[in-house]
């Protein structure tokens, strides 16, 4: 019987909570033989500066330990640097059922770091770690907006406006105007004149009907608060879009080669990169990338037989963005996307599921283009149906000659 290969000497196993880790350092000497040592840290930064220190004095090469939450990112930090730093699925590396004690998870941990067992999660470098925090609280705050602009139709309605009916946004600059008005406690109706904008305008007289009835006083106080906290959301946003221009800016070129690609925008360039990064090396081949972000189709084969299986999970904030993309590349007439979204739709695919289709050939082409640092070239509408006919008279020739057939084949060249 062979050896078993092992990785590391010296590695530590850590089982993370949220008030205290626990961690198993295991040492192998010349003859193979282990020493474990476990140690107990709080989870507050001193606590943390002793297990860093305490590790580089024992010469530890690798440290292992769950994505467990957001508890494990404070522990990163501050091992950051110091040692190889492997962080795995927790679905990847559960020990075996009836062993289940914090010291047993450290020792399982720091075992299967040590014969290098644990398959690393991809963990983005600081800059867009913290790109990715500013970004994801950008996105929550815009969800908050969302739900507000809601509540506040919500409000409207049971007062009995109607500006939604003749309006295609409530919010925008005429709306806006309109809202304060009502919150102010004014007869808006006449005032329709001065309010309304552009081609709204052309409705001032169904506007008038809609602001006909009086909004009520504890309505009007209501109003005024969700205007006043749409106010914050907005100040906060365009707060946190300066931050992340700031920490945008050494990756420029990137950001403009993303946004040569069909469905690809300012806002949404920015989230890619926080999320997958500049450098594709840690994404062996596009299909990897395309897995991490839970856009490949899934596995299952048992018995010979294979069968369907929904997607994994992945990275939703990448997965989410990436989907709203395809809806617009497929959207703007003329492109391969656009094209290929049709082709699908014909062959009888659902809208649901040829949008992530198109999703997974975005991400596809986006990591093609960050790892050869090339401008994305679209390949139009009718590199489809080329590809199509291309693929039709290959099949038709290999059906003629299996059946004994000698295939030559001659354009014919139709006059007008």
């Amino acid at each position: 019987m062979g050896s078993i290969r092992v990785c590391f000497k010296v590695v530590c196993g850590l089982d993370v909570h949220q008030a205290e880790v626990v961690a198993c350092l295991s040492i192998q000497d010349s003859r193979g033989r282990l020493r474990r040592v476990t140690r107990r840290f709080r989870t507050v930064y001193s606590d943390l500066v002793q297990l860093r220190d305490w590790l580089v004095s024992e010469h530890c090469e690798a440290v292992g330990m769950e994505a467990t939450g957001h508890y494990w990112k404070p522990i990163y930090s501050v091992l950051e640097g110091h040692t190889q730093l492997i962080v795995g699925n927790p679905n990847q590396m559960k020990g075996l059922k009836g062993r289940k004690t914090d010291q047993q998870d450290a020792e399982w941990i720091a075992d299967l770091t040590r014969l290098g067992l644990i398959k690393p999660s991809f963990v983005p470098p600081p800059a867009f770690r913290a790109l990715r925090d500013l970004l994801r609280t950008r996105r929550g705050m815009i969800q908050a907006r969302t739900t507000l602009q809601n509540e506040t139709l919500k409000l409207l309605e049971v007062g009995g406006v109607k500006l939604s009916t003749f309006m295609s946004s409530v919010f925008g600059v005429s709306g806006m105007a309109m809202l304060r008005a009502l919150a102010r406690g004014e007869c808006v109706a006449g005032q329709v004149h001065l309010l309304a904008k552009g081609k709204l305008r052309s409705k001032m007289a169904d506007l008038r009907l809609a602001l006909e009835q009086p909004l009520p006083p504890h309505l009007q106080q209501i109003l005024a608060i969700q205007l006043e906290r749409m106010d914050q959301l907005e100040t906060h946003i365009q707060s946190l879009d300066t931050r992340i221009e700031e920490r945008m800016a050494p990756y420029e070129a990137e950001r403009r080669l993303l946004i040569e690609i069909s469905g690809i925008g300012h806002a949404s360039a920015n989230v890619i990169l926080a999320e997958i990064g500049v450098d594709m090396g840690v994404f062996t081949t596009p299909d990897h990338l395309a897995a991490w972000a839970g856009l490949a189709p899934g596995s299952y084969e048992t018995g010979g037989k294979k069968r369907r299986a929904p997607a994994l999970k992945g990275n939703v904030y990448l997965k989410t963005m990436l989907v709203e993309c395809a809806g617009a590349a497929v959207r703007t007439k003329g492109t391969y996307f656009s094209a290929k979204f049709h082709q699908l739709r014909r062959r009888g695919m659902d809208y649901a599921k040829a949008i992530v289709a198109i999703a997974h050939k975005l991400l596809i082409v986006i990591h093609k283009v960050l790892a050869g640092r090339t401008p994305y070239k679209d390949l139009g509408a009718a590199y489809c149906e080329q590809r199509n006919r291309t693929r039709t008279i290959r099949n038709l020739t290999r059906r003629l000659e299996s059946l004994g057939f000698a295939v030559t084949l001659q354009n014919l060249q139709i006059e007008s």
